[in-house]
């Protein structure tokens, strides 16, 4: 028993601190990520606001990732696939009209275009 506790005590002694550089390395990644997450907001029809008239069970307002700077936009099929007008918001709560470029319910994927000018994700340094 006393040996169990040792060890237990030592594996949280060990790692305390790699917990906190988990945590910190996570800061860093939100810090990085976050300008670049928009809000997707799709008019189902039926309806004349975005996010209204999901079916139940599905989501009637998701996210995505700007992936270039030519507005780019990165979501997923479920959230804008029957959507009649798409509106992306950014944090600031500025609104965007957005379009379907691509489409594919069997992945989930779509890829979406807005006139929005926002950095996007940085995904490696080169």
């Amino acid at each position: 028993m006393i040996y169990t506790f040792r060890r237990i005590l030592f594996l949280i002694i060990v790692n305390i601190p790699i917990a906190s550089q988990l945590n910190a390395d996570a800061t860093k990644i939100w810090e990085n990520a976050s300008p670049s997450v928009v809000s997707i907001a799709p008019t189902w029809p039926g309806h004349e606001n975005p996010g209204f008239g999901a079916p139940i069970g599905t989501a009637p307002e998701g996210t995505g990732i700007i992936v270039s700077e030519n507005g780019h936009i990165l979501t997923a099929s479920h959230v804008i696939s029957k959507a009649k007008k798409i509106t992306i918001r950014i944090s600031s709560g500025e609104e965007y009209d957005a379009t379907v470029l691509y489409d594919d319910p069997a992945t989930d994927l779509a890829i979406i275009k807005s006139k929005i000018k926002i950095k996007p994700i940085t995904f490696a340094k080169k």
